[in-house]
């Protein structure tokens, strides 16, 4: 029931839509594959929709996942902010002086440089 009220949560009744009948299909994390029951799993959209990713591209990921994802998005838009590719970022708007091409690819860039440690690894 709770990725119910997550779907019910989203603006568009295409993507809940599409969710709706995702989330028959698929009982397993996009990420670490391993199989969940259906409501513990959350929706995650590959590229943050505030910073210009398409609502409609999502996942299903286990918690686990989904805070690792959270974590190294945040850091991605917090690198962002520091370094003026995102101005008066906001959950409907923000500016930068990249195209929305640009900022997505640096955005894949970086959150997977992140994932593999290259970046911001504590462990170093």
């Amino acid at each position: 029931m709770e990725i119910i009220n997550k779907i019910r949560g989203l603006k568009s009744s295409t993507t809940t839509m599409r969710a709706r009948k995702t989330i028959k299909e698929e009982d397993y994390c996009s990420e670490c594959k391993n199989y969940f029951r259906k409501n513990l799993l959350d929706i995650e959209h590959e590229i943050p929709v505030s910073i210009g990713g398409n609502p409609y591209d999502f996942r299903f990921f286990c918690k686990s996942c989904h805070n690792k994802k959270t974590n190294i998005d945040i850091k991605i838009i917090n690198f962002f902010k520091k370094t003026n590719l995102l101005i008066k970022h906001n959950s409907e708007s923000f500016e930068t002086p990249l195209t929305k091409e640009e900022l997505i690819q640096t955005y894949k860039i970086l959150f997977l440089l992140i994932k593999k440690g290259e970046l911001y690894n504590e462990d170093k």
